[in-house]
């Protein structure tokens, strides 16, 4: 595993040099733009719109348009200054409840090594922090970015979980939310059956992704010259009996917990 950023971890007047690493991997194929017809790959070139000529990338910098056309040029000089108080430091700015944090906030996992020469201490947070049964609240920079995280541990290991900030989260008012009076006792009941007789222990690692799985299938198929069954789509359409389709389902579900 490949440390992403280096730096330290404050909790007050205990500096921790660490390493961070990332605790996930963007299971994803990586496709190439292809010309249709030779099948050469496409290159964006980063072209000046006043020369129209391609431009380099030591003659490229980053501005903020504060009007029309108008920019203003930032150096990696003033992001460092922004990002100073927080710049190569994970800073510990209080600590909570696990619960007390929207879940709807989280973002990346990391995971939190010690450097040499920092294992009591990072041991002691760490203890401390499972005796207390307390998360960290910090903020530290990375990309020319803050971000806002909580410090927690998982298994026996110090995870750094990147969040985002309240101001961040859309508001859902906009959007369709209809009363409950809108369903019936029965339905009710029926439906809550339903999700009793589905109850099991949720076991997230037998869960697999099942569409890089597919795509790799139909990516050897093409490969090996033949072409991928196709798969009918099912349009999403209202239900037009509730009651009769709750009733359905709750029958299968008695089925297969029998099974």
């Amino acid at each position: 595993m490949k440390a992403i950023w280096s730096g330290s971890l404050n909790f007050f007047l205990i500096s921790i040099p660490i390493k961070l690493y990332s605790a996930s991997n963007d299971r994803v194929y990586n496709f190439d733009m292809l010309h249709k017809k030779d099948l050469s790959p496409i290159r964006f070139a980063r072209v000046c719109v006043e020369e129209e000529k391609e431009v380099p990338y030591a003659e490229i910098v980053k501005g903020y348009e504060y009007e029309k056309d108008q920019y203003v040029v930032l150096t990696e000089k003033d992001f460092l200054q922004v990002n100073s108080p927080s710049y190569k430091s994970i800073n510990i700015v209080g600590f909570t409840d696990k619960e007390k944090v929207n879940r709807m906030l989280d973002q990346k996992p990391y995971y939190l090594e010690p450097n040499e020469g920092a294992e009591k201490s990072f041991a002691l947070l760490r203890e401390a922090l499972i005796q207390t049964k307390r998360i960290a609240v910090a903020k530290f920079s990375i990309r020319n970015r803050e971000h806002l995280a909580t410090l927690q541990v998982e298994n026996g290991y110090l995870i750094l979980e990147q969040i985002r900030f309240q101001d961040e989260i859309r508001s859902p008012e906009e959007l369709k939310n209809p009363a409950a009076s809108e369903v019936t006792n029965d339905e009710l009941k029926l439906a809550v059956n339903l999700i009793s007789s589905l109850e099991k222990p949720i076991e997230i690692e037998n869960y697999k992704d099942n569409f890089n799985e597919n795509l790799k299938k139909i990516i050897e198929q093409k490969l090996s010259g033949k072409e991928p069954e196709a798969v009918p789509v099912k349009k999403p359409t209202p239900v037009p009996d509730l009651m009769k389709m709750l009733q359905e389902s709750l029958k299968k579900a008695k089925t297969k917990t029998k099974v």
